[in-house]
């Protein structure tokens, strides 16, 4: 009885010593095996096994807390950068326009990827697509792969009533005089998708889908980046600025398909 009340210490011991590192498990093995031997000698063998047992775990967990107390603060310091990074430089990428055909839409998701995000990897990305088109859209919001990314035909049922006619049945409605050009007529498509992808940038913020964006990069589905484009720093949340690769100020004229 005695040999297995000693076995089942030893057993306790072993287990609330694993923390102490293997140094500590070889001494209560050797510890272990001398007492195998002394259980022979009677109670005095049991009294000193116990005793030793209880000074280990004593010991071990006066290592243990130090450590604990030092490394948790560590680690929430490590870790704290990282997320304030993200959370405070936020790119959203709105791209609206008409689609001209899954080739074009991949070079321009491909470009945005390698000229636009991967050069600015300090930063995070949102993504939202308005151009009416339901196969582009979802085409697009899989070549993002697991950046956000929200559509038009994704929050289709969420949308507005002044936004869920499509455009061209809208301006079809609106009853423009004829005199109005080609070039009037497309500006006023681009100018509502445009107001579109706003929409579904805004409603994701409040709805905290996405993260706020500090920065927005809009552009066409059917622009295509050579080159790095270096994005402008933050701003501070009281500024707001409007950037353009070109603008004529005397003529009244800027380019807008990339802002």
């Amino acid at each position: 009885a005695l040999t297995s009340e000693i076995r089942a210490a030893e057993a306790c011991t072993a287990v609330a010593l694993a923390g102490a590192g293997p140094l500590g498990l070889v001494h209560v093995g050797v510890r272990r095996r001398r007492d195998s031997r002394s259980t022979r000698r009677g109670p005095s063998a049991h009294r000193e096994l116990r005793i030793y047992m209880r000074v280990r775990v004593r010991v071990a967990q006066l290592l243990l807390l130090p450590l604990l107390l030092i490394a948790l603060p560590l680690l929430l310091w490590r870790r704290a950068p990282a997320e304030a990074t993200v959370a405070s430089s936020v790119v959203a990428i709105e791209i609206s326009g008409a689609a001209r055909g899954r080739s074009s839409l991949a070079a321009t998701a491909a470009a945005l990827g390698s000229h636009v995000m991967q050069p600015a990897a300090g930063r995070g990305f949102t993504v939202l697509v308005w151009l009416e088109d339901a196969p582009s859209e979802a085409f697009l919001e899989s070549a993002f792969g697991r950046t956000p990314t929200l559509t038009r035909l994704r929050a289709q049922s969420q949308l507005p009533p002044d936004l869920s006619t499509p455009t061209d049945a809208l301006l079809a409605a609106a009853g423009l005089p004829e005199a109005l050009g080609r070039v009037e007529r497309n500006t006023l498509r681009m100018l509502r998708k445009m107001a579109g992808c706003e929409w579904l940038r805004r409603h994701a913020e409040a709805e905290r889908a996405f993260p706020s964006a500090t920065l927005v990069l809009r552009t066409r589905p059917d622009l295509l980046l050579t080159a790095p484009l270096p994005l402008p720093p933050t701003l501070p949340a009281s500024a707001s600025a409007v950037y353009a690769p070109w603008h004529c100020a005397s003529a009244g004229l800027a380019f807008d398909q990339l802002l």
